[in-house]
């Protein structure tokens, strides 16, 4: 497993001295039934992608102050791991409130999430 040494020469990412190109599309875990996370990430495969993408719904994993919920559609952990399983890196971005077609926004949030600059993490190790 790659120890997840990110760098940039030129215009080329680098991921443990090897040349990176990230092909990616997104898919949001939260709005897709789990039965349906394998076919979906099988999808992004069969176009060429090595990368899937989605961000955080933390209005939906704390729906109340000090409340969390990370089962079935919003097991993060899962999504990530099936992933990690099928060859994929993943770029997680968490978000305190995400905007709604209705226009509304948690009552609250009791976590806060901090802004950082994005991470790549090596591929979740898989069992031979």
């Amino acid at each position: 497993m790659a120890d997840g040494a990110l760098s940039v020469a030129g215009s080329t990412f680098r991921l443990d001295g090897r040349p990176l190109r990230l092909m990616g599309g997104a898919l949001h875990y939260a709005r897709i039934p789990r039965p349906y996370w394998r076919d979906r990430q099988s999808k992004l495969i069969d176009l060429g992608c090595n990368t899937v993408e989605s961000y955080g719904f933390w209005n939906a994993h704390e729906p109340y102050p000090s409340r969390f919920e990370f089962s079935g559609m919003l097991d993060v952990v899962g999504f990530v791991e099936l992933a990690g399983s099928m060859g994929l890196s993943v770029i997680y971005r968490p978000r305190t409130v995400l905007p709604s077609r209705a226009g509304s926004r948690p009552r609250g949030i009791g976590m806060t999430l901090s802004i950082c600059s994005p991470v790549l993490l090596p591929r979740y190790p898989t069992e031979n």
